[in-house]
This record gives C-alpha cells, structure tokens and sequence, in this order.
C-alpha cells in the first residue's frame, strides 16, 4: 500500500511495502481519496481493478487501516479474503483500542477472514484475542525505517530531542527540566517556549529526518494507546543511531530495555535525574549499541522477518495438527501473567499454583522432589476444586487455548501434557477465573522474551516496600546473588527440606502462623506450598505460592536461551543437582527457622 501524505504513518507504510517489493511482493497500489457518494457498485469495480493481478493462493498482505472509510475497509478485506487469497493483515491501528468499540463496523470479523495477523505488541494480540480474534498472529514490535543517513559520531552534549513537534505541543510549551529539549517537526503557529527549548521547524518526514540534531530520542507519549503500539519516532530515532528514552508501560519499553537500546521512565519529570545517573561512558556504550541496531532498521530486518515468520504461518495452515487454536478445557479463563499479579497485588490475595507435579501427585505418581502421598493428593484435589476469589486465586498453566506463544520444547511438552488435566476437572465448575501459574516462569518458556521486563516489573511489584517471608527448600536460595527482592522492606527466611517438604508440613505451618503476621509469605516448596496455600490462606495469611521463580530470574538476567545451571544453589529442571552452598553470613541472618 502506498500513501500521497507525508507523515510519520505514511513513512511507516512505504517502507514496509518497499522492502516486501524487494523480497519478491508485487505493489498494489492504493492512494487515499475521498469516496463521496461513490455507490457500492463502483466501490467493487474500484477494488476489481486494485486486485487484478491477484489470483487464488497468492499471498497478500494488506497494510490495515487504509484510512480511506469504514465501507472501503469491509469490501476491500472481503473480497480479497473470499477470492481464496491467502490473506495477512498487518494492523496497524485497531479502532476498538480508541472507543472501546468496534465503530460502524465489525473489525473483528473482518481479522478472523485472514489467514494471519501482524501486530506491534504482546498487549494487543491479548486484546484481540480476548476480543474474539482467533487468526494466527505474528509479532513484529518494531517498524524497520528507510534512510540514507547515519549519525555515527558521539553525543556532543546531554540534550533530548522530540519528532513530529506539532503532535509534542503540550512537552515543548510546559517543558519545566534542566535538560535541554529540542522539538523537531512542523508548527502552524508561533509557539511560546521555555528558554532551554527549541523548535527546529521542518515541513516533512524526509526533512525532520535530515534535519535532526544528534542528541538522546524522547518518546513519553503517555496515553493507553501507546501501551499498545510504538511510534515511528522511536523507529527514527533507533535508525539515526540515537539511544531513546520512552514511557516504562509503552508497547516498546520491554524491547527497548532488554535490548539496551535506551531507558524507560515514569514521567517527563524523571528525565533530569535519569541523564544526570549516567556517566559519558555509558552514554556513549549504548549509543554504540544503538548504531549497530540500526543498521537492521535501515536494512528492513524486522520487515524481513515478519514475512518469513506469515509466509511458513500461512503454509502450514491447512495440514499442520490442530496446535494453534486449541480446544479449551470447559469454559476456563485463565488470566494473563500481569493481570494475574495486578490481581494478587490489589486483593491481597493468595495463591496456589497448578502444573504438571502437582497433577502427577494427583495421579498417584512421585515426583523428582516428592514422594507420593496419599495425603497431600488428596489436599490437592480439594484445593483444585475451589473457585477463585478475592481471598485465593487457583492457579493454572496458561494452555488451554492458544499455545502459539511458547517455544517448541514448551509447546509440544504442553500439547501432551494439558490432557491430564482435562481428567481431573470432571465435576469441577470452571466458570470463575484462574490465575496464572507461569507468573513463576515469565520468561524462558516464551517465543518473545520482550514481555518478561513487563512480567517481572509487574511481579516485584506484589513485594515491593513489603516485610516478606520466604519458605524455601535448604538448597533453594532465593534472591541470593541477584536482586529479586531488592524492593522489599525485609526478608526473613523459614528453611525446609530440599526433598519430601510434605513430610514436614506442620512444623512449616506453625512456623508459618508464629512468624508470618502481618507480612506477605512466598513459597518456594513444590507441591507443599500449595497444601500450605490451602491450610492457611483463609485464615488471614498472604501466601503467595512463587515456585521457580528464582531461576527463572537467573535465566532473564543472564539473557539465557538455553537452560543454564545457577552456581551454589538449586536451579529449576536440574532436579537432581547436589548443591555446593556457600557460607552466606547475610543469606543465614535472615533464617529464622530451618526444618532441613
């Protein structure tokens, strides 16, 4: 698709459409008009000539919206999808996301004719789904940006910088920071500025672009759509070579953390004490890393990748085993990672969580760190059968449905796995909700690892400015070495058996209700936490059940994709591990009662 305007959107658009051309697309080329009156008929011999060249089996992608109207984007869609296109939709925008609605027509409806979607975020392919959207989706969280210019010498002073000036209004004209910032972009009148602020005016893309000033790129758009999409300034910005500064809850902040390609930041008020914590080496360490990124933006890489990522997509579909949309289990709602730690957070509520060891004890089988217990199955299978609520949450693995969004070893573990579970809901109402059981593991299982910033920051949220007290296995160690808990008040810790924790289950809990008033208890125990959930929660205590969270946080740190052994204490699927523990003399402070 190919737009007549200049701006940000159209930039966007033709450099997608350009760098497919290059990889083999052919253009269809449809320019913005104004329809009129024009009636349904000449609306359909308009699109009979866009699509000529289109023929059954081809693949199509179709840059959404056209921003033409409502009418355009329905008849467009439909005839393309029902001429037996193998259609993809690349969405850009997602009008339900403005009106909290779909406006004057079903979109919907028209995304589920397609064989694909592509779209910018994690947060909106949930928002689709949860909205009815059941089309395979591929993410693609940023937009590659065309251009022939490469600012490749060093920061000259700690300035900020802001594109499309005119959309920047409100941050130049009430701009109350030490650091300089300079706007670039088009303004029909005359602004009254601060004195460290300055408007280079420009009366295009291209010459913004040509015009920008090598400083730090600021993108703070703090509105809820920004959650959902990134800007094409964030892209400039990276393809010039320039470190950016964007909004910690934006669609790119997990991106462009874990990537290290700049910072997030609450507010436009943090700026002035972010640019003054760091030192000119490490400015200039992540401009580095930001000019070698940009060579992918200005070469189409991401592009590149989408399409490789739809065209094996859309030729799988049809013969490949029913793997992404999968049959649900009843009609369980299972919740998102963050919503399941917002809702922990905001109730204080407890949780016990439910994976493939707990359903092997259930199914009368041991476990590498528990022996079957009567007992503790039975516990189990009780706990199982509760449905959710403000007091405790009953946690389940988030693959009942769609299980696209984990990487193979993970994926195909559950596709074989899940159906245990399906036995043991015989019965059971699931018409409430469930959290979910992988707020312990937000990260390693995933294909996109951009979201586990977001997964973590959301988690350490629960603890944070909290007294906690952790019940761990002797070898588990949580926190140790790294900084998990470093936003809690304090820690005190009640040590258990690395095997066999069921065994020991009183002495846990009265240690438990002698030490744990008043103070948010996580546990690290394996089955045992959950029965201990079960025993106490409702009794008034906070027991949030983390399991192998703390692994998994060693895996995040070290940007592992593979599973890798943490020194000096125990580390998830290493189960039969023998610990060489160090002597800890802040780690033994914090041991309050040792049951090992």
């Amino acid at each position: 698709m190919l737009q007549d305007e200049d701006s940000g959107l159209s930039k966007s658009r033709d450099d997608f459409a350009e760098i497919a051309h290059e990889t083999g697309y052919q253009y269809v080329d449809i320019r913005r008009y104004e329809r009129g009156q024009e009636s349904y008929a000449a609306l359909g011999a308009r699109i009979d000539g866009l699509t000529a060249s289109v023929m059954p089996n081809d693949l199509f992608v179709y840059q959404y919206p056209s921003e033409i109207d409502a009418q355009f984007e329905v008849s467009f869609i439909e005839h393309v999808a029902y001429r037996q296109t193998k259609l993809v939709i690349l969405v850009r925008d997602y009008h339900s996301l403005h009106y909290g609605y779909n406006p004057g027509f079903d979109e919907v409806r028209l995304f589920n004719l397609a064989k694909a979607l592509i779209v910018p975020s994690e947060r909106m392919r949930t928002k689709l789904r949860a909205d009815g959207v059941n089309t395979p989706i591929v993410l693609q969280y940023v937009g590659d940006f065309r251009t022939a210019r490469n600012m490749n010498q060093k920061l000259s002073e700690r300035s900020v910088v802001v594109l499309d000036a005119a959309a920047q209004t409100n941050i130049l004209t009430a701009w109350q920071q030490k650091t300089p910032l300079i706007g670039v972009g088009r303004h029909e009148k005359k602004l009254n500025l601060p004195a460290n602020v300055n408007n280079i005016q420009t009366q295009s893309v291209r010459e913004s672009i040509q015009k920008m000033p090598l400083f730090i790129g600021l993108v703070l758009e703090k509105n809820e759509y920004a959650k959902y999409r990134s800007s094409y300034a964030a892209a400039a910005f990276l393809a010039l070579g320039m470190p950016i500064i964007v909004w910690e809850q934006s669609a790119l902040a997990g991106f462009i953390k874990i990537n290290h390609l700049g910072w997030t930041l609450k507010s436009v008020k943090d700026v002035d004490g972010l640019l003054k914590s760091l030192s000119d080496t490490t400015i200039h360490e992540y401009q580095e890393r930001v000019q070698s990124f940009a060579q992918l933006l200005r070469n189409g890489y991401f592009t590149r990748q989408a399409l490789v990522a739809i065209e094996k997509m859309v030729t799988d579909i049809g013969v490949k085993k029913p793997v992404e949309r999968a049959d649900t289990i009843g009609n369980m709602h299972v919740l998102s990672i963050p919503d399941t730690c917002d809702y922990l957070r905001k109730h204080h509520a407890s949780i016990a969580r439910f994976g493939d060891g707990e359903v092997d004890i259930m199914h009368g089988k041991s476990i590498p760190m528990q022996v079957y217990d009567e007992n503790l199955a039975q516990k189990l299978k009780k706990l199982l059968a509760y449905q959710s609520d403000d007091k405790l949450v009953i946690g389940l693995p988030d693959v009942f449905g769609d299980i696209s969004k984990y990487r193979k070893p993970a994926h195909d573990f559950w596709l074989r796995r899940r159906n245990d579970h399906q036995q043991l809901f015989a019965g059971i109402d699931t018409s409430g909700f469930y959290g979910n059981a992988f707020i312990s593991r937000p990260y390693f299982d995933l294909i996109d690892h951009n979201q586990a910033v977001h997964n973590f920051d959301q988690l350490k949220k629960i603890w944070a400015g909290r007294d906690i007290l952790i019940v761990e296995g002797s070898n588990t160690r949580s926190g140790e070495g790294n900084d998990l808990f470093k936003g809690a008040k304090s820690i005190q810790r009640i040590i258990g058996p690395q095997r066999d924790a069921y065994g020991k289950i009183a002495q846990i809990e009265a240690a438990i209700e002698k030490y744990g008033q008043h103070k948010l208890i996580l546990l690290m125990l394996g089955p045992t936490a959950k029965a201990i959930v079960g025993d106490l929660a409702l009794k008034g205590y906070w027991l949030v059940d983390i399991g192998h969270i703390d692994p998994e946080y060693e895996l995040f740190k070290a940007g592992a994709t593979t599973k890798i052994k943490a020194p000096h204490k125990h580390t998830a699927e290493f189960n039969y591990d023998v610990e060489d523990l160090l002597d800890d003399p802040a780690f033994n402070a914090q041991v309050i009662a040792d049951f090992s």
